[in-house]
């Protein structure tokens, strides 16, 4: 059998004890990270994986049967293709030092059979959305909405 020599071994703890600070420090720095409101370029999640993170939602009913969408003209969409479309989106951060909450109106209005209605609302930019009083961005919905939103 091997003997470790005390250097080693002194070593060896000290390595540990620093890899074990170092994953308590960039724990608290992802918790102080989420109760911030702003979740945007700060966010230690943001850096460490880009930008562009965009993260699902599903916003329509589950028993969805048209969409409809505000716009000159205004299009109502019942292929099933077109629809899954719409309603799985690709949420992301938004710049919210210019928001203004007044300036929302609904663009989208999802209808399910069981006569839920949900609405996605969209700000005057056309850029950040809101979904039951919850903002957020999404550049794959705006690409979509971008010729219905009038600026």
């Amino acid at each position: 059998m091997k003997q470790e020599s005390p250097v080693g071994l002194t070593l060896k703890i000290t390595m540990m004890v620093l890899a074990l600070v170092g994953v308590f420090y960039f724990m608290s720095r992802l918790n102080s990270s989420v109760t911030e409101p702003q979740v945007g370029e700060k966010n230690p999640l943001a850096m460490l994986f880009g930008d562009d993170m965009g993260r699902p939602l599903n916003w329509c009913p589950n028993d969805v049967q048209r969409v409809q969408v505000e716009g000159v003209p205004e299009e109502l969409v019942t292929n099933q293709t077109q629809i899954q479309s719409y309603c799985q989106i690709l949420t992301e951060g938004f710049d919210n030092s210019k928001l203004d909450l007044k300036s929302f109106k609904p663009i989208i209005k999802a209808f399910g059979a069981s006569g839920k209605e949900f609405v996605i609302e969209a700000d005057s930019s056309g850029k950040v959305f809101r979904f039951q009083g919850l903002p957020f961005g999404s550049k794959q919905l705006s690409r979509q909405l971008d010729k219905k939103i009038q600026h």
